[in-house]
């Protein structure tokens, strides 16, 4: 393409292909750069009684919902918006407990362990573990 937007890597053919895939806005020049298993991205605690998973892969929450497990903590919801469709929101009854691992088991796309996400910046958590010792001043 033009204006070095991609570069064809010195093909010779003069004729670079760029190769896309549902639901990821990335261009690749090869198919063979393309992840092409489903797994889980990621899994971030964000409040209290939430955590955010990002797929690779576009999914049908309809498919898949009834199959999301976690290793403890009971699951109430699971959304998903349109504006992410790789990204879905799993609601817990009960607080989570950061200071024990909690996997996440997404049907068709494994396991993964939630890692702390914007739970970090929130006023639940700087109460729930925020230090006070009333000898220190």
């Amino acid at each position: 393409m033009k204006n070095g937007l991609i570069k064809d890597n010195d093909d010779v053919t003069d004729s670079p292909e760029i190769w896309l895939t549902s639901g990821d806005s990335t261009l690749y020049l090869s198919p063979s750069l393309i992840d092409k298993e489903n797994r889980i991205k990621s899994a971030m605690t964000d409040t209290m009684s939430t955590i955010k998973v990002t797929v690779n892969k576009v999914f049908d929450l309809t498919k898949i919902k009834e199959g999301i497990k976690l290793s403890r903590e009971t699951i109430v919801d699971v959304t998903t918006t349109k504006d992410a469709p790789t990204v879905l929101t799993i609601t817990t009854k009960e607080a989570i407990d950061l200071k024990t691992p909690l996997t996440i088991t997404l049907p068709g796309y494994g396991d993964a362990t939630a890692s702390i996400g914007a739970i970090v910046r929130t006023d639940a958590f700087d109460q729930t573990f925020a230090y006070t010792n009333p000898t220190l001043k």
